[in-house]
């Protein structure tokens, strides 16, 4: 008898467990996208910056003039943009809806 009122549960649990999954993959993905925001305009913004300045510093070490490494160094502060807005799209699509990162128009692929 035991038998049969397991397989009653499971059978509830597996006729449940579909409708728990819908309820809470959209609240996971909302996390997920909340925490790539958060990442992206906090610790990517600073890594970001950090990364730019030693860029440019190395071009003005090197005896690249000043105007030119500014202008190198803009071109390179979009494509790691870019890039960063790419990852986090990409992310953000495996677990569900459109993108939420603006995508930087000043692209120089």
């Amino acid at each position: 008898m035991s038998d049969d009122s397991d397989i009653r549960e499971l059978e509830a649990v597996a006729e449940t467990l579909p409708k728990i999954m819908d309820a809470i993959v959209p609240k996971i993905g909302q996390l997920i996208r909340d925490l790539l925001r958060g990442l992206y305009s906090e610790v990517i913004g600073r890594e970001l910056g950090g990364s730019v300045a030693a860029f440019y510093r190395s071009l003005v070490d090197a005896g690249v003039p000043q105007q030119m490494a500014e202008s190198m160094t803009e071109e390179f502060m979009h494509a790691q943009k870019n890039l960063i807005a790419d990852a986090i799209r990409a992310i953000q699509e495996q677990t569900q809806g459109p993108a939420f990162v603006h995508h930087d128009t000043h692209r120089n692929d």
